[in-house]
This record gives C-alpha cells, sequence and structure tokens, in this order.
C-alpha cells in the first residue's frame, strides 16, 4: 500500500469492505491529517514521517514492528496496542484519551504534554530523553522497562508502580508519585527537586554501580542509544 492509498484509507468513515483488518508495508511522510480514522485495523512495518494529526481516532488499532518520527498527536484518542514499535521526535499533546499498550518498542526525544490521563501500560520498553510535562501518568502497569535522561515536570504519578523497571540519570521536578510501590525497581543517579513520593529506602543501589537487564553496565549506555538511533536513521525503520 503506497502512502497515497494509506491516506485515503484514513479519511474514510469506514475501512472499505475489500481490506480484511490488516495493512502491511506502507509510508505516510509529511502531511496533516485532520479528523482522521485509523479504524479497528492492524499496521505492520508502516512509517509515519513528519505528520501532524489533530482530532483523530487511533483508538483499538494495532501496530506491529512500525515507526513514528516528527509525529505530533493532538487532541486526539489513543487506546491502541504498539509492539516493536519506535518512536522519535514526536509529540502528545492535550489528548482526549491516552492509553498506550506497548511491548518492545522504544520512546527516544518525545513530548508529552498537557495530558490528563496517560496510562502507560509497557513491558521491555525504552525511554530515552522524553519530557513529560504537566502530564498524569495513572493506572498504568509499567514493567521491566528502561528510563534514561527523561525529564518528569510537574507530573502526577497515581497507581503506577515502577516494580523491576530501571530508572537512570532521570530529572523530577515537582514530581508528586501518589500510591507508589517502588520494590524491585533500580534508581541510580536521579535527580529530585521538589518531588514527594520516591521513598528512599525503596530505592535500590542508587549510589551503587547498576547494570541493566540487556547486560549492559550503565556507563555504556549511552552509547546503547547512540547505535540504536543511527540503526533507525540509517534504516528507515526497525531492523
Amino acid at each position: 500500500m503506497n502512502s497515497y492509498d494509506l491516506k485515503i484509507l484514513l479519511q474514510q468513515k469506514k475501512a472499505p469492505k475489500e481490506i480484511v483488518n490488516f495493512i502491511k508495508n506502507g509510508c505516510l511522510d509529511g502531511d496533516k491529517l485532520l479528523s482522521v480514522n485509523f479504524h479497528n485495523l492492524t499496521y505492520e512495518n508502516i512509517s509515519f514521517f513528519n505528520l501532524s494529526i489533530t482530532d483523530s481516532d487511533l483508538s483499538k488499532s494495532t501496530f506491529l514492528n512500525s515507526l513514528f518520527k516528527n509525529t505530533k498527536f493532538s487532541n486526539s484518542e489513543i487506546m491502541g496496542k504498539f509492539t516493536k514499535c519506535v518512536f522519535m521526535n514526536c509529540t502528545f499533546e492535550n489528548m482526549k484519551i491516552c492509553l498506550i499498550n506497548n511491548e518492545n518498542c522504544q520512546f527516544i526525544n518525545c513530548t508529552f504534554i498537557g495530558i490528563d490521563k496517560l496510562i502507560l501500560n509497557s513491558y521491555n520498553s525504552s525511554f530515552i530523553k522524553n519530557q513529560f510535562n504537566e502530564v498524569s501518568i495513572t493506572n498504568s502497569q509499567i514493567k521491566s522497562s528502561l528510563f534514561l535522561e527523561n525529564d518528569f515536570i510537574e507530573t502526577k504519578i497515581t497507581n503506577s508502580p515502577f516494580q523491576t523497571n530501571n530508572f537512570f540519570e532521570n530529572n523530577f521536578f515537582k514530581v508528586k508519585n501518589v500510591k507508589a510501590n517502588n520494590y524491585f525497581a533500580v534508581f541510580y543517579k536521579n535527580v529530585y527537586e521538589k518531588t514527594t513520593g520516591f521513598e528512599k529506602d525503596l530505592l535500590q543501589h542508587e549510589d551503587d554501580k547498576c547494570y541493566v537487564v540487556q547486560g549492559l553496565k550503565f556507563d555504556n549506555l549511552k552509547n546503547y542509544t547512540k547505535q540504536l538511533v543511527t540503526l533507525i536513521d540509517k534504516k528507515g525503520g526497525i531492523k
């Protein structure tokens, strides 16, 4: 499916009858999409570049092995499922509903701003150099994931335990972590300013050398990040 066909599909109120719930291999580059509908379809190996998606519906959609780069979502609904996807330089702003079920995904240099209800159900995903600004992260299940060099600014975190996750070199400014359960989470070299809810007795290895699940020493995590970004830029997608 070429980008022109994909755009026509998204602009239709209902998916055409000849499409059997599955869209594979395609690219949509450089466009402003207003009030489009991703329908209840599965998208595999699709690249979304340089897009502005406004007042649109991504609910009930599934994305596999897809790339979102320089894409802005605003005033829209996301209740989708993402597996082996990459988000680079993306913005999620003033979302009506933002439920992101993700597994083995990468979020790099993304901005989440002005979201009243952000539900991150994450497993084995990486969040690298993102900004969470005036966001309420609530009722999220975040497991076996990595948070590296993110900024959490005036953010409220409720009913979202950090068990089995790794938090390295993140900045927390005016963050309220409510009803937290941080057992088995690893926190290292983070900065906490005017922040509450991070019980120091539950944070393991804050002052010790740490190792991540992949077997990489903490000092090599930045090299891992550079390699990942280089791979995506060269391939234009995910390996």
